[in-house]
């Protein structure tokens, strides 16, 4: 019966830390404006979930010299930038920028904005199953997790997907919508971060603090999520009120990525 109820709460614990991230990779699936993007919808939220792995153990490899890091407030920024926001960041970018945009599913800017949030949420899934199995409390941190990590994952997703959009966007892209597809999400996201490294490093050097001694991480941290948020709807709503974000991408699929290479320059040039 011990065994039993051990196996139960694992599988409770498992199937906690992936339904935030399945309930909308399901509606995504069953949606029909996205009927044709099935099949790349599942393969970008397994690319996200299998580039978690290898990330992981890169940033493990220098994260030893950031223990290293006396002061509170450098040692949250280092954990929070790279150890996380940088590496992860990446790892999404890599897998949008050299799958998603070069699936032949790729009709419409729109879809780019669909791809990006499916990376992400396969990386925020395994990510999951890492942090609630790893936990005493898996309850607390499976719930904890499903209204404040998954959110904040699929919305740098999103954040990156508009950047990818515009991109693509045909006579739409500009020189900038490039870099920002990695650097808007990574700085959003070691904001984020910074304030849930930084009280856990004053906690564990001070464990006697009470709560208004991390009120300024508190309040970053509120300042971080409203900033990704709004950035995020500002993304959507421009995309949506762009009818080019809903025209085909005029290239052929074998050669769709040089031509979006190429694109920025030459709308530039053009002013």
């Amino acid at each position: 019966m011990i065994f039993l109820d051990g196996l139960h709460l694992r599988l409770l614990a498992a199937m906690s830390a992936i339904a935030p991230a399945l309930a909308l990779l399901l509606y995504f699936t069953v949606s029909a404006s996205w009927r044709h993007l099935r099949e790349s919808i599942w393969i970008g939220f397994g690319l996200g979930f299998a580039a978690a792995i290898p990330i992981a153990g890169i940033a493990g490899l220098y994260t030893p010299f950031i223990e290293d890091i006396e002061s509170i407030h450098l040692h949250a920024l280092a954990v929070a930038f790279l150890s996380a926001a940088v590496p992860e960041e990446v790892g999404k970018f890599l897998v949008v920028f050299y799958f998603m945009l070069r699936h032949e599913d790729l009709r419409r800017p729109l879809d780019a904005l669909v791809l990006s949030v499916m990376v992400s949420l396969g990386f925020a899934t395994i990510e999951n199953v890492y942090y609630v199995f790893g936990a005493e409390n898996w309850t607390e941190t499976a719930m904890l997790r499903a209204v404040t990590a998954v959110p904040m994952h699929a919305t740098v997703g999103l954040i990156m997907g508009f950047f990818a959009a515009r991109f693509v966007t045909p006579q739409g892209a500009t020189r900038h919508d490039f870099p920002a597809m990695l650097i808007v999400p990574t700085v959003l996201h070691g904001l984020y971060n910074y304030p849930v490294f930084a009280v856990q490093r004053s906690l564990a050097v001070d464990p006697s603090q009470d709560g208004t001694a991390l009120v300024q991480f508190q309040i970053v941290f509120v300042l971080a999520i409203l900033a990704a948020a709004l950035t995020a709807v500002w993304g959507v709503r421009t995309l949506l009120a762009d009818p080019r974000s809903s025209m085909p991408i005029p290239f052929p699929r074998g050669r769709r990525m040089r031509a979006t290479t190429a694109r920025p320059i030459d709308l530039d040039q053009h002013g």
